[in-house]
């Protein structure tokens, strides 16, 4: 189960989020903070510690929930909030970053770019919720699935073809 669809600008300002369950993480007024926060703490030590830097951190889980994220090389991070025992996301993330942020935001001619301002783009919020949710009604999100690429690469071969 998908709880929640973050993403963050190089400043940890909030440019975009989805809810997609009541079940989701207590709303609190500064969970956006605390998550950007502690990816970027643990971004930050993961790069210091490992010998290939920060590009190894995907996933944090907890018992409760797992939080996946991308970070793009223009340094906006991507993070979907889920249960704990879904599968890595990272991949995803990256495709909604690649074929619907660039497509629909980034080379939007109406879009100004005002890291204060949120992400006001309703086909870009639709394309995201469709492809989210596509994967959220299956069960080849949950950790240990070996089909799971496969039938990922089919889901956005689908989404494609209906965008």
């Amino acid at each position: 189960m998908i709880y929640d669809f973050y993403i963050f600008n190089r400043s940890g300002t909030c440019t975009f989020s989805e809810s997609y369950s009541q079940e989701a993480l207590p709303k609190k007024s500064d969970i956006k903070k605390l998550i950007f926060g502690m990816i970027y703490m643990l971004r930050d030590l993961t790069g210091k510690l490992s010998p290939r830097g920060s590009d190894n951190l995907h996933v944090v889980r907890t018992n409760t929930f797992a939080i996946h994220h991308y970070q793009s090389e223009t340094g906006l991070i991507f993070v979907l909030v889920t249960k704990a025992n879904i599968a890595d996301l990272s991949r995803k993330l990256e495709w909604i970053y690649k074929n619907l942020y660039v497509e629909n935001v980034s080379r939007n001619v109406l879009f100004i770019l005002d890291h204060k301002k949120p992400i006001d783009n309703g086909l870009f919020r639709k394309k995201v919720n469709d492809y989210i949710l596509v994967d959220s009604n299956t069960s080849k999100l949950v950790k240990n699935d070996s089909s799971n690429g496969s039938s990922n690469h089919q889901q956005e071969n689908q989404l494609k073809n209906k965008i």
